[in-house]
C-alpha cells in the first residue's frame, strides 16, 4: 500500500484509515535545540537600546523547525561567554543528564570576531568537521557533532547571525538533513529555469542565492527579486518563494537572462505528519 520511507502526508493518512492501519510504524520526529547569541539581542517585546536589535532568529528557527516536521527540544538566547555557550551546548546534548537533542542549531558566534565563542565551545566538547562555505549568504556556517553518553552523537550545525543567513543557510543545509533522520528519500526541492524579471548585481567569487517570487505567466516561468539583497535585510525572505542560483564565476545578471530557481516553501508540513 506505502513504500517504506513514505512521508505520511493528507492523502496517505486518507488511505492508512481506509485500510484499517490504524497505528503505522513511523520514525519519530527529530528533537531540534534552537540557541541565539550575541550580547546585543533583546526580547521581542522590548524596545532595543543603542546598540541592540530583537531577536528575530530564535523564534524564526523554531517555525522552520516545525515547519519541516520536526519538534523543537528548546530554544535559550546566549550572552557572549564562553562557559555559558559551552554549558548550553553540553545540556542540549544530553551531558548533563537531560534528554538529548538529534540536532543543535546556533545563530551568531561562528564568526572570527573576538565575541564569537561558539565555535571554540563546540571544539571543547566535540568535532568540528567543517567550517565556512563559499556562498552568499551565509559563509562562516560551522558544522560538526558532540558525542553523547548514550554512545550517540548530536549534530551541530553553526548558522550565521545575520537573520537572512540564517534563514537561507537553514533552508540548504539543515532542512535536508532534517528530512534525511525523518527516513524522506526527496530530499531535494524542486529547481525550474526562469526568466529574470530585473537586473540583479552579483559579484563574482562566491556562489549567490537571491531571494525572488517565482510565477507562471504566458511567456513561462518569471522570478522576480524580492528587493535588497543584504543578509540583515529580512524584509527580502517575506515574498520569496524561490532561491535564484546566481554562479560564483558570473558577474552581474540583467534582466530577460534565463536562471536557475530553487523553489521553496516554509510551510509544506501539517500537523500530524511523520514517516512511515
Amino acid at each position: 500500500m506505502l513504500q517504506a520511507n513514505t512521508f505520511i502526508g493528507p492523502s496517505e493518512v486518507g488511505m492508512l484509515a481506509m485500510m484499517g492501519a490504524a497505528s503505522p510504524l513511523c520514525i519519530r520526529r527529530p528533537r531540534v535545540a534552537a540557541l541565539s547569541t550575541g550580547d546585543e539581542l533583546v526580547e521581542p517585546s522590548l524596545i532595543p537600546g543603542p546598540g541592540q536589535i530583537r531577536d528575530s532568529n530564535r523564534f524564526a528557527l523554531a517555525a522552520l523547525i516545525q515547519s519541516n516536521g520536526a519538534e523543537v527540544h528548546s530554544t535559550q538566547h546566549l550572552p557572549d561567554d564562553l562557559d555559558i555557550t559551552e554549558h548550553a551546548l553540553r545540556r542540549c546534548a544530553g551531558l548533563d543528564g537531560s534528554a538529548p537533542a538529534d540536532i543543535i542549531l546556533t545563530s551568531g558566534g561562528v564568526s572570527v570576531g573576538d565575541r564569537d565563542f561558539v565555535k571554540p565551545a563546540l571544539e571543547k566538547i566535540g568535532t568540528l568537521s567543517l567550517w565556512r562555505v563559499n556562498m552568499k549568504p551565509g559563509k562562516p556556517i560551522a558544522f560538526g557533532s558532540i558525542p553523547r553518553t548514550d554512545g550517540g552523537s548530536t549534530l551541530f550545525f553553526g548558522l550565521p547571525g545575520n537573520p537572512v543567513s540564517t534563514m537561507v543557510t537553514f533552508e540548504l543545509f539543515v532542512r535536508p538533513a532534517l528530512w534525511k533522520m525523518m527516513g524522506r528519500r526527496d530530499l531535494h526541492r524542486p529547481r525550474i529555469t526562469a526568466t529574470l524579471a530585473a537586473d540583479v548585481e552579483h559579484r563574482p567569487g562566491r556562489q549567490e542565492f537571491i531571494r525572488a517570487t517565482v510565477g507562471y505567466a504566458e511567456a513561462g516561468w518569471q522570478a522576480v527579486p524580492t528587493g535588497a539583497q543584504g543578509s540583515g535585510i529580512l524584509g527580502s525572505m517575506l515574498r520569496a518563494n524561490a532561491l535564484i542560483v546566481a554562479p560564483a564565476d558570473s558577474g552581474d545578471i540583467a534582466a530577460g537572462t534565463a536562471v536557475t530557481a530553487i523553489l521553496i516553501n516554509q510551510f509544506d508540513s501539517y500537523d500530524g505528519e511523520a514517516t512511515a
